[in-house]
């Protein structure tokens, strides 16, 4: 697979598998069915998927991409020398603070997973950030018809910052 990757052919489909499956996680499903791509110039989800998530990688190196997909299947940490597979144990042993943010509709990192981690360590915590789009990364820089423009560190966001919340309720500590 890796030596396809280095072919032009390979490489154009690389990137167009991987910008597709990126798109399924990198905004969440309320955006595509409310066709909020609409708003931001695209005629389809086609259109969006070729203008916004090819174009965004298409100036990357597919078996960087792929060595990336590679490391996400492969992280584990309960496999770390010592835990013998106890994902618990190794998320106990921890001794950084943590504050986990998922967005509410994270789909890298549903909050369900974030809360079930943050318990196993000890000063783990977590606050949901509300809103239906996804992550709020990319609710701030957001989505531009055929080109991505990254956004300057200096400027206002387009969005408001929401309180933290927790699941059930109530604010983040």
């Amino acid at each position: 697979m890796w030596h396809r990757a280095r072919t032009a052919g390979g490489h154009a489909a690389g990137l167009r598998a991987f910008a597709r499956v990126y798109a399924g996680w990198g905004l969440s499903q309320a955006f595509y069915g409310n066709e909020r791509y609409r708003e931001l110039g695209f005629s389809s989800v086609d259109d969006f998927l070729t203008g916004f998530w090819e174009a965004n990688f298409a100036g990357h190196e597919t078996v960087d991409l792929m060595a990336m997909l590679w490391t996400w299947q492969h992280a584990d940490i309960g496999a770390t020398e010592g835990y013998h597979d106890d994902v618990t144990k190794a998320l106990g042993a921890i001794t950084a603070r943590l504050l986990a943010l998922p967005a509410q509709k994270d789909l890298y990192f549903p909050p369900e997973d974030e809360a079930w981690a943050s318990a196993h360590i000890p000063h783990g915590d977590i606050g949901v950030i509300p809103g239906g789009m996804g992550p709020p990364h990319r609710r701030r820089r957001g989505p531009r018809r055929r080109t991505v423009h990254r956004r300057s560190r200096t400027a206002t966001p387009r969005h408001p910052v929401h309180p933290l919340t927790k699941p059930g309720g109530g604010r983040a500590t």
